[in-house]
C-alpha cells in the first residue's frame, strides 16, 4: 500500500472544524456538566485528549451511553478550558486559576497539561511565597 501525503496540515485542519462544530453546538454527542456550567463536546475528541474521558467512553461504564455527564467537584471554568484543549492544543495559564487547573487536569489524566501547569508553578516559586 502506497500511501501520498495530500493535506500535510490534515489533521490540524479537522481539528480546528470540529472546534468550529464545538462552538455551533454541532454534531455534539455528549454535555459536560460542572457546577451551573454545561459544555457539549464530541466524545471522539475528548477521548483523544484525555485517557479519564478515553476509559470512559469506550468501556461498559453506564457514561459511555449517557448524553449528559455530571463531574462532581470540578470547576466548569477549568473544564471549558481543558475541553478547548483537547479541540486546539492550547490553554492559557494564569496565576488564579493554574491551580484548579492542575487539579482538574490530574483528574482527567491529561497528563500534557499537567506538566505544563506545574513548569508554571515551578517558575513562579519565590522565597516570599
Amino acid at each position: 500500500m502506497l500511501c501520498v501525503s495530500i493535506s500535510p496540515k490534515h489533521a490540524e485542519s479537522s481539528l480546528q472544524i470540529m472546534e468550529s462544530y464545538l462552538h455551533k453546538q454541532q454534531l455534539t454527542d455528549v454535555t459536560l456538566i460542572a457546577g451551573n456550567k454545561r459544555i457539549p463536546a464530541h466524545r471522539l475528541v475528548l477521548s483523544a485528549g484525555s485517557e479519564y474521558f478515553a476509559a470512559m467512553f469506550t468501556s461498559s461504564l453506564r457514561e459511555s451511553t449517557q448524553n449528559e455527564i455530571e463531574l462532581m467537584d470540578v470547576d466548569g471554568d477549568a473544564l471549558w478550558a481543558l475541553v478547548l484543549y483537547c479541540y486546539t492544543g492550547c490553554i492559557e495559564l494564569q496565576e488564579d486559576s493554574v491551580e484548579t487547573l492542575l487539579t482538574t487536569a490530574c483528574l482527567l489524566q491529561m497528563n500534557p497539561v499537567i506538566k505544563v501547569c506545574c513548569q508554571f508553578l515551578v517558575k513562579q516559586l519565590h522565597p516570599s511565597n
